[in-house]
């Protein structure tokens, strides 16, 4: 086996260009969906934005949570973001999505969890987590 050098590693990771999202088609909704490829960054961001919500939710809408948290425009932004104004636009698409039904939410969740690595069990394990604190 090779040891790559921090100069390969880094190569590696710049030269692959811009993470692509994923088009879902949502006849229900009228049309296409881009799901977020998210970077290591964005996922923590998730999980850290998660553990805030854990108290007022007992854990419950994080399938919601991160489909809100990873809709995003064809060039991989996301389309809810906090506003300068203070505004949560994630909050307030999170709670819309909360609405819809579980086998459309369910099914966008699945593949974000399958393009980000978002495993089986995260929701459980950070709802943990923020208990102990």
């Amino acid at each position: 086996e090779t040891m790559l050098t921090i100069e390969e590693i880094r190569d590696a990771v710049t030269g692959k260009g811009p993470l692509v999202p994923l088009c879902i088609p949502v006849p229900k909704w009228g049309g296409d969906i881009f799901v977020m490829r998210m970077n290591a960054d964005q996922l923590d961001g998730l999980q850290m934005a998660w553990g805030r919500h854990i108290e007022e939710t007992k854990g419950v809408g994080y399938r919601a949570f991160v489909v809100a948290w990873c809709l995003c425009d064809e060039n991989n932004q996301p389309l809810a973001r906090d506003r300068d104004d203070g505004e949560n636009e994630h909050t307030k698409l999170w709670d819309t999505l909360r609405g819809e039904s579980a086998s459309l939410i369910d099914g966008v969740y699945e593949r974000a969890a399958k393009i980000n690595g978002i495993m089986p069990g995260d929701d459980e394990a950070a709802t943990e987590a923020a208990a102990k604190n």
